[in-house]
């Protein structure tokens, strides 16, 4: 038993067909091929850009995801610029890294490495 879908990644569209290989449907194998692989897709829309959420200390960076830290770059009195990744959080097993959205001062560190954090945590005050 097969079950075909239509997803866009990154703008792109993949046509993806997914069939069952066990006799339990968690035992399923996706494959996902372009939809036209010589044609250049167009991009997704995007959503206006969020504002991170301002803070007593200036503005609080929020984990956009549920993971693991593994690999927080700042600690307090450092300097960031805006776009500048400080932290790495592994979820299902991908590591993604987080930029901050301002440039300032570490204000406050919320996490630590190893720390399990789920969306919206905050995770650094910027100022």
């Amino acid at each position: 038993m097969s079950k075909r879908f239509h997803i866009v990644i990154n703008g792109k569209s993949y046509d993806a067909e997914v069939e069952e290989v066990g006799a339990y449907p968690s035992e399923m194998v996706a494959v996902a091929t372009p939809t036209n692989a010589n044609a250049e897709s167009t991009p997704a829309p995007q959503s206006a850009p969020q504002s991170a959420p301002q803070s007593a200390g200036g503005t609080t960076v929020s984990a956009p995801l549920a993971g693991v830290v593994i690999g927080m770059s700042v600690k307090v009195g450092d300097t960031v610029k805006a776009g500048e990744s400080f932290v790495k959080i592994e979820a299902m097993k991908m590591e993604n890294e987080i930029p901050a959205p301002v440039s300032g001062t570490v204000t406050k560190v919320y996490v630590s490495d190893g720390q399990q954090v789920k969306t919206d945590d905050p995770l650094i005050d910027i100022a």
